[in-house]
Parts: C-alpha cells; sequence; structure tokens
C-alpha cells in the first residue's frame, strides 16, 4: 500500500518479487495506490514476464484497506529513502497481518520492535526475493494475535494521551503540506482533533492542499503560509526557512 513514486521501492518490491516467483509457483503481490511513475512500473512488470502474478489495483477507500490487509498472508514496504515513521507497518499488524520492511526512517524502528528478522536493507530486490521465500517456507513468522498486539501500542488514543501529558501545545507549525494527505498530515490531524472539543491550539501550515481542507470542515482554527511549502527532499524546492520563521508567533510547537 504505497503511492506509486521512487521514493518508496516499488521498483525494488518487483524485481525481488520476481526473483521470488523463479523459485516459487505460489504468490500473488497486490499494489495498492496510484503515482507518477505508474506506468514505468506497468512497463517492468510486462518486461520480466510477470504480469499474471502481479496486480495493480489503483487507489482503494479507507473503509476497503482492512479488508485488504485481512485477506493477505503479508503486507511489504520497501521505502528507499524519506520514511519518516511508516503508518502502513501499523496498519497492517492492526489487521493481524505481519510485515516485511525496508531498514528506512521510522520503519525500521517499529518492525524491529515488533520482530526484526522481518526487516530488509532498503533497495536490495535479492534480500526481497529472500525474505519473501523465508515468510513463505515459515521460516519467518508471526501470529495475528501477535501482529494486533503490538499495534495495540500505537493506537491514536494512546499516542495523544503521551502527548498531552508531556506538554501544553499553544501553536503548531507544520512544515509540508502536499497535494494529498500522507502518514504526516493524517498523524497530525488525528491529533489535533482529540485535543479538545472546546479548544484547539493554531496551527500553520504551508500549502492549500487537502489538509487545510480537512481543519477547516472541522473547525480547526488554521492558517495558510504559503512560504511555509516546502518539501526539499521530494521535489527539490527550497525557501528561506527562517525568513518563513518571523511571520510565525511564538511558543509554537514546529513538526
Amino acid at each position: 500500500v504505497r503511492r506509486l513514486t521512487k521514493r518508496m521501492g516499488i521498483d525494488d518490491l518487483i524485481y525481488g518479487f520476481s526473483k521470488f516467483c523463479s523459485s516459487s509457483s505460489n504468490g500473488a503481490l497486490y499494489i495498492i495506490g496510484s503515482g507518477p511513475i505508474q506506468s514505468s512500473l506497468e512497463e517492468l512488470i510486462l518486461n520480466l514476464g510477470i504480469e499474471d502474478r502481479i496486480h495493480l489495483l489503483g487507489e482503494i477507500s479507507d473503509s476497503e484497506l482492512p479488508l485488504w490487509y485481512s485477506a493477505t498472508d503479508a503486507s511489504i514496504v520497501p521505502s528507499k529513502n524519506l520514511e519518516g515513521f511508516g503508518l502502513v507497518a501499523l496498519e497492517s499488524l492492526s489487521c493481524g497481518t505481519p510485515v516485511l520492511a525496508s531498514k528506512c526512517g521510522g520503519l525500521e524502528e517499529i518492525v524491529t520492535t515488533w520482530n526484526k528478522d522481518f526487516l530488509f536493507d532498503s533497495g536490495s530486490p535479492d534480500q526481497i526475493a529472500t525474505k519473501l521465500s523465508e515468510f513463505a517456507c515459515g521460516i519467518i513468522k508471526a501470529s495475528p494475535a501477535n501482529c494486533r498486539n503490538f499495534a495495540k501500542e500505537y493506537t491514536w488514543e494512546r499516542s495523544f494521551r503521551l502527548i498531552q501529558a508531556s506538554l501544553e501545545i499553544e501553536k503548531i507549525v507544520f512544515i509540508s503540506s502536499e497535494s494529498m494527505l500522507s502518514g504526516a498530515e493524517i498523524s497530525l490531524f488525528e491529533l489535533i482533533s482529540r485535543l479538545s472539543n472546546q479548544y484547539y491550539p493554531e496551527v500553520f501550515i504551508g500549502g492549500a492542499g487537502p489538509l487545510l481542507r480537512k481543519f477547516i470542515e472541522f473547525k480547526v482554527p488554521v492558517k495558510n503560509i504559503p512560504e511555509l511549502a516546502f518539501n526539499f527532499t521530494r521535489n527539490n524546492k527550497k525557501i528561506d526557512f527562517f525568513k518563513a520563521m518571523v511571520k510565525l508567533p511564538n511558543s509554537m510547537l514546529v513538526l
């Protein structure tokens, strides 16, 4: 379950799955999501001759997603870089489905705490193939109960209580708002929506995307500051961060 962009490592997954197919007659890969590299992935699948084993499903609604997690034997997150937390890993585990993941950003922290045997080096199709084979043969395994119990430690409610107990938030600045909601945007909204039914911190974000619209709909005080709409590692756009900061108030949490 990934946005189809280069940093997500879907090409590595396809190569790795192709290697796995050469030693196994069973197995199907379902890829959920859309994005700019979809056509190149389709071409890669055809070139490898495994179009009967890999299915690009496009976007799936939030209500359907748990059904797909629960129906599969395992999910896989092959990110190459810039994985801040890896929300999809916890989504999978909460459905009782084990997750194979790359050693990338927050993914490594989550999966190491759960079961480090399910980790592989990012950017390595060979290791992906090996881990798929180990899982298919039962060398590495995890029960649905084990997956769900681990995910319970990361519920929105528990995360909110820990944050609320540690600081009083008056103002929040979110340093990027993409054209699509990602795990970071969803996490920020889930946090703020739980702060209080009567009081919300004032939120400052860059970009007039879906996150801004969600805050407005939820009646959270929010201000769009275009100078903060940057994501220098993903789209090479750069701003003078300190010049943008002078437009912001004191006593704020920067995310």
